[in-house]
């Protein structure tokens, strides 16, 4: 079922049965009208009787005072309410449908048209809950007092605290995403006075791309090589500017030339629009995913849960609706970023280097499953960069040529899978694989960190001691 079709549908049941209880209730009325009419004007034909039933019912609806103008005009205020918000959510899915269709392929409109299209969605879906629930209630209220004549008061107020928690609930999402987004790297931060090799070599890189070194280099154990432009709190310090993380377990695997190879790509994201998008839009991006993840994680009861289902679905869609358009302008800052990357250090520097990001990569998460869950294999384990390096010596060029079609995981955005990036940089897994091993001891990478050594050993020390407590 196509998403927006989904979305329309689950967004609009609560209000169709809620206009159907109304109008259920409003036929009643009206039969009931009628068969006063016919008993007490038993010479008059139904056509008459049918034509003049419409004229009280109007004149009911639209007076102010009286039992039954009353009722009769607040059954129709909840089906005509019912009615407005189901057409409410159909217009909202229509349009995230097409704000999605037209930033594909457009970073300047996606910068402009997410953040307060995200903002808009979520204060209408949050207003839309409560309104569909409140609809819920009293046309069930009025259908049981009309048809049964008892109202099981349990049922509505279920519906409206459901709704009323769903609301809430949806407020504290829309909440954590205007609220500044936090971005925690787990490293050291060091100055060039502390790596002063580390340091030259981004400074060259940044001198050959002609722009402005990072504010602040981070190293540490995640295998992942990333920059980013957002307020970053390392060991509860917080640093604004450019910030470039190095990993230390992928430098014991690269040589000079692959990790050259690497931060020219990662510099290359500091170059033209490329830093403005990475601030304004992928915190919010990240935000929404979190909020999203939070929102359909939290327990509750039936009734709640069936109140925040429009809400979910609406998020999901907007997320949806626009993450076409975020891979399609995340893989094409890959693909130039790499292309950089390569002119810095070579094609096959940067061929190799992706290789053996794609392939240890996984194994991190390997790792850190058991020494969260103290299994023998890791228990002794006091540097976590061994474990890694042991892999990395076992895996057979079988299993690195399976790895073409594999995406790496980032905590920025998304990438091309290996094969494209490889094909886009005019190479193969073929060219590439062979040349993928441990590097010598004089040409490894990590003999740019000083004391390369003791901070791993320091940091999977915090790190273990993080996992198993």
């Amino acid at each position: 079922m196509p998403p927006l079709v989904r979305a329309a549908l689950i967004v609009m049941a609560m209000p169709v049965v809620a206009f159907l209880l109304s109008e259920a209730c409003l036929q009643k009325l009206n039969s009931s009208l009628r068969e006063q009419l016919r008993k007490d004007y038993p010479s008059v034909s139904e056509e008459q009787i049918a034509r003049a039933s419409d004229v009280i019912l109007d004149k009911i609806g639209s007076a102010s005072s009286g039992e039954s103008a009353t009722l009769y005009s607040r059954i129709r205020y909840v089906r005509n309410g019912s009615l407005a918000t189901a057409l409410v959510g159909v217009g909202l899915g229509d349009g995230i449908y097409w704000a999605g269709r037209i930033t594909r392929n457009r970073r300047d409109l996606l910068l402009r048209i997410f953040r307060p299209g995200l903002y808009l969605t979520l204060t209408l879906i949050a207003v839309l809950t409560l309104a569909q629930a409140l609809a819920a209630a009293f046309a069930l209220y009025y259908f049981e007092s009309i048809f049964l004549g008892r109202v099981h008061f349990i049922f509505m107020i279920g519906v409206v605290i459901g709704g009323g928690l769903a609301f809430f609930a949806i407020v504290t999402a829309m909440l954590s995403v205007l609220k500044k987004a936090e971005f925690r790297i787990e490293g050291d931060r060091v100055t060039q006075e502390q790596q002063p090799a580390l340091w030259a070599e981004v400074t060259a890189i940044c001198r050959e791309l002609e722009i402005p070194p990072p504010n602040s280099v981070v190293v540490g154990l995640e295998p992942s090589f990333f920059v980013t432009e957002s307020e970053v709190t390392i060991r509860d310090a917080h640093h604004t500017g450019r910030t470039l993380f190095v990993s230390l377990s992928f430098c014991r695997l690269l040589t000079r030339s692959e990790l050259r190879a690497i931060i020219g790509h990662e510099m290359a994201h500091f170059v033209g629009e490329d830093t403005l998008f990475s601030k304004r839009f992928f915190p919010v991006y990240r935000a929404t995913y979190a909020a999203l993840s939070r929102l359909s994680g939290d327990a509750g009861h039936f009734s709640i849960a069936i109140a925040r289902l429009p809400a979910l679905t609406f998020l999901g869609f907007f997320l949806e609706a626009f993450a076409t358009s975020e891979r399609n302008l995340s893989r094409r800052r890959e693909t130039e970023a790499d292309a950089v990357g390569a002119k810095i250090a070579g094609v096959q520097a940067l061929a190799t280097a992706l290789v053996k990001v794609h392939s240890f990569g996984a194994a991190w998460g390997e790792i850190l499953h058991g020494v969260h869950y103290r299994n023998d294999e890791y228990r002794e384990v006091t540097n976590l960069v061994e474990p890694l390096l042991a892999k990395a010596r076992g895996i057979t060029l079988g299993e690195l040529a399976e790895l073409g079609d594999r995406e790496v995981a980032h905590p920025i955005d998304s990438h091309p899978t290996l094969t494209a990036r490889l094909t886009a940089m005019g190479t193969d897994l073929a060219t590439a694989c062979p040349a993928v091993g441990l590097p010598p001891a004089d040409q490894s990478a990590s003999e740019l960190i000083s004391g390369a050594s003791e901070l791993e050993l320091s940091q999977s020390l915090t790190l273990k001691k993080l996992l198993t407590s």
